[in-house]
């Protein structure tokens, strides 16, 4: 890299890189510097279908996590990661800090008789009535969930390792597809 930033050049390289990531085992993904990226990444991108269950439980949750990283609980319910909103609350109660489950539990508890639809389309039009002149509906457990995002993020690895011989999407190489 030169003083004044990267080169086109330098730059391509990196996205190539990163849209075309090597081969990995579950077992090199664990022991990596950051094991939830390199598996969501590689599940992301694979071009083997179907995933397994538990790679597609690991897809979803970890999906559902950067939607609300992202833009909140109100932008990923709004988003089609708010889909996965049950089963991330299985997830959680499986898998992480029981903390977790609760702040879940109480966004749904927003919800008339705490369901939150599984059809984006119900989903959306309750979220605008229910947020309609209160915009900020989800700002204090937006703000608790984000305190809990380590114990989430140890929940998805808790995940990989209990289920490691259900990971076998992530060997993948973009020229084997």
């Amino acid at each position: 890299m030169n003083s004044s930033g990267p080169t086109k050049r330098e730059i391509d390289a990196e996205l190539k890189t990163f849209h075309n990531p090597a081969p990995m085992t579950i077992e090199q993904a664990l022991a990596s510097d950051n094991p939830a990226f390199e598996i969501a990444r590689r599940l992301g991108l694979s071009q083997k279908q179907p995933m397994t269950d538990a790679e597609q439980l690991f897809y979803e949750a970890s999906y559902f996590l950067g939607d609300v990283l992202n833009g909140g609980f109100d932008q990923c319910l709004i988003n089609s990661a708010g889909d996965y909103f049950l089963k991330v609350v299985r997830f959680a109660d499986e898998y992480c800090n029981p903390d977790v489950a609760v702040v879940l539990r109480k966004v749904a508890r927003e919800f008339p008789n705490a369901a939150i639809p599984e059809e984006r389309s119900e989903r959306f039009e309750l979220l605008e009535s229910l947020t309609s002149g209160n915009e900020n509906l989800f700002d204090l457990l937006d703000s608790e969930f984000y305190g809990l995002e380590e114990q989430y993020l140890e929940g998805l690895l808790n995940l990989a390792c209990s289920r490691k011989s259900e990971f076998v999407n992530l060997d993948w190489a973009a020229g084997d597809a």
